[in-house]
């Protein structure tokens, strides 16, 4: 397990295009560990704090993403909340939004086009919503579970140390063949919801019209209502379920992590060119609200982000 710091961690991720935001200040550790096969990429994560991840699937494949371990953090998928026996699928292009209210660890793994195939010929429902690029959910039983993770964690083990080729192929196939049985499994019928899918479009139809304002202190529920086309009260129903918070709460931890990505990536600017980008007007009050996220003021994360530059190690 290699431990890397939440800002390694958020550009390490592969297979999607990510936006990660951390909502309440760590309480354990980042890692990631990849392995890469023949016919597939597999992946195991920890995310160390409750946070929310907005993101769109880049890789020409499937990729089926579920939890590793058993947690109590609450996780919601596009608003749906993911039980501990159960996998999400999620097709190319696919946009998606993963809400946690605590620390948990996860694993994904990529899935060739004709495995997915087979099981959508015994499934109109489930190739109607892949040709849409909708993210489905897959209840499996906890014997399919188990099995996908003990071959999951072989297979990253084989890849760790000095193995057969043969012994990978093996693994890799009854991987596969495990997931085949778990996408043509009849409750993945029962899963299809209309009104998670609701809320999802609720949310990304209102922070899309906000993308090009400069300044979010401007910015009130009914003006994101009337962009949505909702009324208020569906509003923070929809904000609620998908990312679990208030819209104008959500804009601030957006605006937070903007920030923090912005002084990383960018050493040679500074912290009030990098605020006035994001839109901060009340420049005190955000680093409080940024120290109490990330536990440094913006000034420390920009000396770090000029000392690794630099090539230093931070004093």
């Amino acid at each position: 397990m290699k431990q890397i710091s939440f800002d390694q961690y958020c550009s390490a991720v592969r297979m999607a295009k990510v936006n990660f935001i951390l909502t309440r200040r760590e309480e354990a550790a980042w890692w990631l560990e990849f392995v890469a096969v023949a016919n597939l990429l597999l992946q195991f994560g920890g995310d160390g704090g409750a946070s929310v991840v907005e993101g769109t699937i880049t890789a020409d494949t499937y990729v089926l993403l579920a939890r590793h371990n058993p947690s109590f953090s609450n996780i919601a998928f596009n608003g749906e909340l993911v039980l501990q026996n159960e996998f999400v699928l999620l097709p190319p292009g696919a946009h998606f939004v993963i809400s946690a209210d605590g620390p948990r660890s996860w694993l994904s793994l990529t899935i060739p086009r004709h495995v997915v195939e087979i099981a959508w010929a015994r499934n109109p429902i489930l190739q109607k919503r892949i040709h849409a690029r909708h993210p489905c959910i897959v209840p499996v039983t906890t014997d399919q579970h188990l099995t996908l993770l003990s071959l999951a964690e072989s297979l990253l083990k084989l890849a760790q140390t000095r193995f057969h080729i043969s012994e990978v192929q093996r693994v890799e196939n009854s991987l596969l063949e495990t997931a085949r049985h778990m996408l043509c499994g009849e409750g993945i019928v029962q899963r299809v919801s209309l009104e998670y899918r609701r809320a999802n479009d609720i949310v990304t139809t209102a922070l899309s019209s906000v993308a090009h304002l400069d300044h979010i202190d401007t910015i009130y529920v009914d003006d994101l209502a009337r962009a949505a086309d909702v009324h208020s009260r569906t509003l923070l129903r929809a904000f609620h379920r998908v990312v679990g918070m208030g819209p104008v709460r959500y804009l601030r931890f957006r605006q937070l992590n903007a920030v923090r990505r912005a002084l990383n990536e960018a050493p040679t600017t500074s912290v009030t060119a990098a605020l006035q980008t994001a839109g901060v007007s009340d420049m005190g009050r955000f680093s409080g609200q940024y120290k109490e996220l990330f536990g440094e003021l913006p000034s420390e994360t920009l000396l770090a982000a000029k000392a690794r530059a630099n090539g230093r190690p931070r004093d």
